[in-house]
């Protein structure tokens, strides 16, 4: 009677999924290209979250100051958008009970947007490294005009 081993050796051994995807290196830091800044200067919005008033406004501020230092750069904003209240919010620095990020129910969100128009690289590198309150999120989006500071014409 076969034990069956033939039958292995019929079946063609196929190669790994895994090795075929690990053929390439995906970011290699010696390489000139890669470590080229993708740094553009269009304009964007920074818009900035928060639970309360104090923090947003002082966080709006020093964004503002930031880029005002550096050269060629305009800042229009702070814009108060309406307070909204919503179903949660996620603060992302707050620590809560030993982890990043805390879920608060039912918060009433206050919004300030600043419109930076001719962004510079050392702007945008002042801005990377302030320190702002905890208490309040950063986002940065691209400039489409969806609110109502402009660029001027």
């Amino acid at each position: 009677m076969d034990t069956g081993a033939p039958l292995l050796r019929e079946i063609p051994q196929r190669a790994s999924m895994f090795t075929e995807a690990k053929v390439t290196v995906p970011w290699d830091l010696s390489d000139t290209k890669t470590l080229r800044s993708n740094f553009v200067s269009k304009s964007f919005y920074v818009v900035i979250d928060g639970v309360r008033i104090e923090a947003v406004r002082s966080a709006a501020a020093l964004i503002k100051e930031s880029f005002e230092k550096s050269d060629g750069s305009m800042v229009r904003g702070p814009l108060c958008m309406p307070t909204e209240r919503r179903r949660y919010m996620i603060l992302r620095e707050v620590p809560s009970e030993g982890k990043r990020g805390m879920f608060i129910p039912g918060p009433k969100r206050i919004r300030n947007v600043l419109l930076i128009i001719r962004p510079s690289a050392i702007g945008v590198a002042a801005m990377i490294s302030l320190t702002l309150p905890n208490s309040v999120n950063v986002k940065i989006e691209p400039y489409e005009s969806q609110y109502e500071l402009k660029e001027p014409k």
